[in-house]
């Protein structure tokens, strides 16, 4: 699909929310508007029937950004349900996905557990993000200037990867922590199975569970 532009955009939930759970948004562009630098943050994100919240991000730049959103305690919704994103100004996005996921009971806002990162190399990631107590929730989402591969299956360490997108600039991705352990999300830039070096911008927020 063509990759959402404008000062807002639109996703559209292909399956219906059930009622308690929570949605993520993740959105990763490259701060551009053709090929001039924009500041093109997300500004709000409503939809869905829950309120959105910045869990975590990083700010444009060169490098692109990062950002991740969060809605608690949905009604439930049914499918087709559209998600609204408004950014800051004009923009291309690379990447934009809303996962749902149950007994999210809130932002775990301790000291380290959100975590984000810049730069133009290889190796991507937004570095270690360390849960408040054990068993919580951890979702990451990253920019990326090399395209990534149609499956990301095994090739983003510990975390879960969810549906890439196409023009396949961008990435989201989940793990469960049963312990404490600071964990990050890890990637490693390619064109045509070689490493080489890029634009990136990542983020991680971690979010409490319930039983």
């Amino acid at each position: 699909m063509a990759p959402p532009s404008g000062p807002s955009f639109t996703v559209v939930l292909p399956s219906g929310v059930l009622a308690g759970d929570a949605l993520v948004l993740s959105v990763a562009q490259p701060c551009l508007r053709g090929t001039t630098a924009v500041d093109s943050h997300v500004t709000a994100v409503s939809g869905a029937s829950v309120t959105w919240l910045r869990a975590a991000g990083t700010t444009c730049g060169a490098d692109g950004a990062a950002e991740l959103w969060y809605g608690l305690r949905s009604p439930g919704s049914p499918a087709g349900t559209t998600v609204t994103v408004s950014l800051h100004t004009s923009a291309t996005v690379s990447y934009a996905e809303v996962a749902e996921y149950a007994g999210v009971t809130g932002l775990d806002t301790t000291a380290g557990s959100s975590s984000g990162a810049q730069g133009s190399s290889i190796p991507v990631g937004p570095g270690a993000a360390t849960p408040g107590s054990a068993g919580e929730l951890l979702v990451s989402g990253a920019y990326v200037a090399r395209a990534v591969p149609l499956s990301l299956v095994g090739l983003l360490g510990s975390f879960v990867p969810l549906s890439t997108v196409s023009p396949f600039h961008g990435m989201a991705a989940w793990v469960v922590d049963d312990t404490r352990a600071a964990q990050g999300l890890t990637y490693t830039q390619m064109v045509g199975g070689t490493p080489v070096s890029g634009p990136w911008s990542a983020a991680t927020a971690t979010f409490t569970l319930g039983g």
